[in-house]
This record gives structure tokens, C-alpha cells and sequence, in this order.
């Protein structure tokens, strides 16, 4: 069933005769896409313009692409998040406080609330620059190391350690998969090693150590020098770095399933087939040779024709391009920090030297010294945003 809106929420119709229906939901941040086709003529088609809002029985989506054809026309629509794209902050910053605060805090007038959440921990949240409050839940995500679900009808949002669980389900040759399973595995950004960096260069402190090690795959020293300021307190820093090398210590491996969804076919196969966002099955191939756990991280659903059902897993959550797009941040924080450093090293050469010889004047010297820091900081900003430019061009 779709139900569409006005651009100002009233209703103004039932859609019916629509096909493909499919919904894509990812695991990484709680997206949803609505996809479907409906005739050019048919009742209602008036009405499908874009931002008019669409609603199934569990959301609501905003109608963002329309592409026509000769008899049908096909839409695109994104899980309805409006309100939260339309708060924003000049700078957010919560301290050393739980999820649920620091959303509570980011969400307020925007009608959402936070609902289920279990999650005790806390973590410190700061963003220096304009952002919304999309952008803070991003962050929460990385940073309290959690998953989310939205509930756009009831304008909630679920914030768990892990979404999903694992009800002992099969995808099997011969039972509910089409064909082999596709898959890729990389092991780009494999760290066995990581040494974490607080505020003000707090560091961990392991058996004399100040980092962790993970060689549950590899017995290589690859070690990750990982940075954050926003961390004050040991315990935290060195959690969360665990909690991180887990991620990066082995191969992210990912497959494309093509699986027949028998579970919402038959009551039978509830126990063993039954499957969803997040949940944990065993995938089984023995035309490659694999028989092992895997979590679901994106599933695309045909409401209509469940036989249509496919499915994208992983050994985590983040797709590849996540994860390369953390090492390129990491790199750029790395190359600030490190032209900040021998800037001002040089710098308060010059200050002290400038001192010494005039004896006088010495704060208005000390001023432009530092402005010239700041100049050599933001110029080397710049030439490495440029080059990573560069790089995802090439």
C-alpha cells in the first residue's frame, strides 16, 4: 500500500497498480531507498511530483527522482529524515555524556526522540564546524560504536549496539539460493597493530605498551596511529581503539547473495530461513568452498514478490569506500598535525631569537610569528585536500 502526500503532508491519494516495489535498506547508517514503477496514466500520476512524501505501512520517504518512459514511469524515493537535515548547528559539542544525551540534546525541536537505547558508555561528541543533526548521528554512529534504526512515522530513533540478531538462518545452494554467491575481499586499510592519541597526547598504557596489537589473521606488525582529540579519559581511548583494530585486523570480505526469501512463503521454514537487517546467518556454497557467518549488511525487499529478495554481506558493516575514506581523513588529520607541529617548532625559534636581540616588542613579534603559523597550517590543508581531490579523480 502507498499513500501519497502534498509537499504540505495532505493526503491525495492510494496508489494502486504500481510494480517492482522494492525497498533498500543499509545496515551503516539506517538509510532506507523506496523504489517503484507506475503507469504514465495511471490514477494518482498527477500527483507523483518530486518532495511530495509517500508512505508505506513502516515509513515515510520523500520522492526525490522521476524517469518517464513510453507506458510506465519509474521513482525513486529516500527514507523522509527532512527534519533532521533541517536543524543545524554552527559548532556541537556534548562532553563525556551518553548517546541518549547527546542526541537528546542534538534532537531537540525537531519532534524526534530517541527510543529504545541500552547503551551506557560515555563518549565526548564535538564538531567544530556548521553541521545538522544527520551529521551528529553520523558521528554517534562512529563514535559510541553503534547502529541505528529510524522510525520516521513515529518520528523515533532505535540506537543499539548491533541491529539484528543471529536466529540461526541458512542461505544454502539448492535450498533458498539462486545462484553462487559473488563476492569480493579486500584488504586495503589492514591494520594489525594500533596505537591510539588522545587529547593533549594522552595515551594508553598496555603491559608497558602504548598500543594494542590483533594478529588474528596476520602475523604482520601494520600499525595504525590514530588520533582524536575528542578523548580525555584512558579507558575510553583504549576500548574504542579495540574496538576499531577488531574492524581493521582482517579482510573485509563482501557478498551479493541472490536468496529466495521461502521464509515469508511458508510458515515452515520460519525457524531456519527467516532473515533481516543486521541478523546474523551462515552462508553456505559448496560451489566456492564456504561455509561461514556473515552479517546482513544491505537487504533490498520486493514486498510483493519476496522471491525476489537480495542481499549484500559482510564481516562489518562499513562498505569499502567507508573504510578508504577513513584512512584518506586519517592521513589529512595526520598531515595537519604534523605541519602544525614543525611550524610552530621553527616558529618559537624565531620568537625566542627575535627576543634575544631586541629585548623589546617581543609580544607584537610573537603575533605575526603566529599569524604566520596559521598561514602555513591553512595552506597545508589546502594542498592535501587537493591532492586527495586528486586521488579520488584518479
Amino acid at each position: 500500500m502507498l499513500q501519497v502526500y502534498s509537499q504540505e503532508h495532505e493526503r491525495l491519494c492510494l496508489l494502486q497498480g504500481y510494480s517492482s516495489l522494492a525497498i533498500t535498506t543499509q545496515l551503516a547508517d539506517g538509510d532506507k531507498k523506496l523504489t517503484f514503477q507506475y503507469p504514465r496514466i495511471g490514477k494518482g500520476a498527477e500527483h507523483l511530483k518530486n518532495e511530495c512524501y509517500i508512505r508505506t505501512e513502516e515509513d515515510e520517504y520523500v520522492l526525490k527522482e522521476v524517469s518517464g518512459g513510453k507506458k510506465w514511469r519509474s521513482y525513486v524515493a529516500q527514507l523522509n529524515l527532512e527534519d533532521l537535515q533541517g536543524k543545524s548547528f554552527v559548532a556541537f559539542e556534548t562532553v563525556e555524556k551518553t548517546v541518549t544525551d547527546c542526541l537528546s540534546e542534538a534532537l531537540a525541536g525537531t519532534g524526534w526522540q530517541v527510543g529504545q537505547c541500552d547503551i551506557s558508555k560515555k563518549r565526548t561528541i564535538r564538531k567544530d564546524n556548521v553541521c545538522t543533526v544527520l551529521d551528529i548521528i553520523a558521528q554517534c554512529i562512529k563514535t559510541y560504536k553503534v547502529e541505528v534504526q529510524y522510525h520516521t512515522l513515529e518520528k523515533v530513533i532505535d540506537v543499539v549496539e548491533r541491529v539484528g540478531s543471529d536466529k540461526g538462518a541458512y542461505f544454502m545452494e539448492a535450498v533458498n539460493l539462486r545462484r553462487p554467491p559473488e563476492y569480493s575481499l579486500t584488504s586495503t586499510g589492514l591494520y594489525t597493530q594500533i596505537r591510539p592519541i588522545g587529547k593533549g597526547g594522552l595515551q594508553i598504557n598496555v603491559n608497558g605498551k602504548d598500543y594494542i596489537e590483533n594478529h588474528s589473521y596476520s602475523p604482520k606488525n601494520l600499525m595504525l596511529t590514530w588520533k582524536d582529540e575528542r578523548y580525555t579519559i584512558e579507558e575510553s581511548l583504549l576500548e574504542d581503539a579495540a574496538l576499531k583494530l577488531e574492524e581493521l585486523c582482517r579482510p573485509t570480505v563482501t557478498y551479493e547473495v541472490d536468496v529466495i526469501d521461502l521464509a515469508k512463503a511458508s510458515e515452515a521454514y520460519q525457524e531456519i530461513l527467516a532473515y533481516s537487517i543486521g541478523d546474523t546467518i551462515t552462508l553456505v556454497s559448496k560451489t566456492e568452498g564456504i561455509k561461514e557467518k556473515m552479517r546482513i549488511a544491505v537487504i533490498t525487499e520486493y514486498p510483493d514478490a519476496p522471491q525476489n529478495n537480495t542481499c549484500q554481506l559482510s564481516t562489518a558493516k562499513k562498505t569499502f569506500a567507508d573504510i578508504q575514506q577513513e584512512v584518506k581523513e586519517a592521513a589529512v588529520a595526520e598531515a595537519v598535525a604534523a605541519s602544525a607541529a614543525n611550524a610552530l617548532r621553527q616558529d618559537e625559534d624565531k620568537v625566542i631569537a627575535a627576543m634575544e636581540d631586541k629585548g623589546s616588542g617581543a609580544d607584537a613579534i610573537k603575533a605575526e610569528v603566529l599569524d604566520a603559523v596559521r598561514d602555513e597550517i591553512r595552506k597545508t590543508v589546502e594542498e592535501t585536500l587537493a591532492t586527495r581531490e586528486l586521488s579520488d579523480k584518479g
